[in-house]
């Protein structure tokens, strides 16, 4: 029992108290959409783009979140954060906000966060259907009679509440389980446009659905709420590594 206690005395006494960190998690994060035909168009009387397609809530998508959190009184802490997704839809995240190192015991301590957040995601539609042969459109020139797709852009803007376990395992070195919630409250949809190569560069260009030009239907009738929302909840795993910060 002296042993013990001598290794935790030993160990408590390795941890540092003000650290400023950088860590690395793997999670996951899911989108909502209701399922049906969705289909735009745009149609300024030069131009013609059409495409429906059946739409639906993509597959999980796995991310990998990096982040760091630099200290700025007494267990407060400005938290920066990103992610990216690793499968499924392209698309990614930033995050910045303000958390609090709750302490629990010599190695466990509780960290909620408050951030805010943007976020994009990018799905393909597929090849669609335009006039005149030579497209031009926002002033992008692109290649007559080339194939054209669409990809479904959305930007959300919004807040994160987080919430995290953590657990000191070696001097410089802690395990992160966490747990957030995306709310969004300002989406920016758009239609993006993009052809082959022509003159060895890609060619694309966005249409938003606030565009005069542009309706945008599910099933037959029209839009009325975003098309692709996170689900809410998701969780991550990994690790941080601390930079000590000497206080007196």
């Amino acid at each position: 029992m002296l042993a013990v206690a001598l290794l935790i005395s030993s160990w408590a006494g390795a941890q540092y108290r003000h650290f400023d960190n950088l860590e690395v998690q793997l999670g996951f994060k899911n989108h909502k959409a209701d399922q049906g035909d969705f289909g735009f168009a745009y149609n300024d009387d030069t131009v013609t783009i059409e495409r429906t397609r059946n739409f639906g809530p993509p597959d999980i998508q796995a991310i990998i979140g990096i982040g760091t959190e630099f200290e700025l009184n007494d267990n407060f802490y400005l938290g920066v954060k990103g992610e990216f997704n690793v499968t499924n839809a392209n698309g990614g995240g930033f995050q910045v906000g303000a958390g609090y190192r709750l302490k629990l015991n010599y190695f466990l301590r509780l960290q909620p966060e408050l951030l805010l957040s943007w976020a994009t995601v990018l799905d393909t539609l597929g090849r669609v259907s335009y006039s005149p042969r030579q497209l031009t459109l926002n002033g992008v020139k692109f290649w007559p009679g080339d194939e054209l797709t669409a990809m479904y852009r959305s930007h959300q803007y919004g807040l994160q509440p987080k919430l995290s376990l953590v657990a000191d395992f070696a001097r410089r070195f802690e395990f992160r389980y966490t747990m957030m919630y995306q709310m969004n409250f300002v989406y920016n949809q758009a239609i993006q446009i993009r052809s082959g190569l022509t003159n060895a560069e890609p060619v694309k260009t966005a249409v938003p659905f606030r565009s005069e030009f542009m309706t945008t239907s599910l099933d037959g009738e029209p839009l009325e709420k975003p098309l692709l929302r996170p689900s809410g909840f998701t969780v991550r795993v990994g690790f941080a590594y601390k930079f000590p910060i000497n206080r007196r």
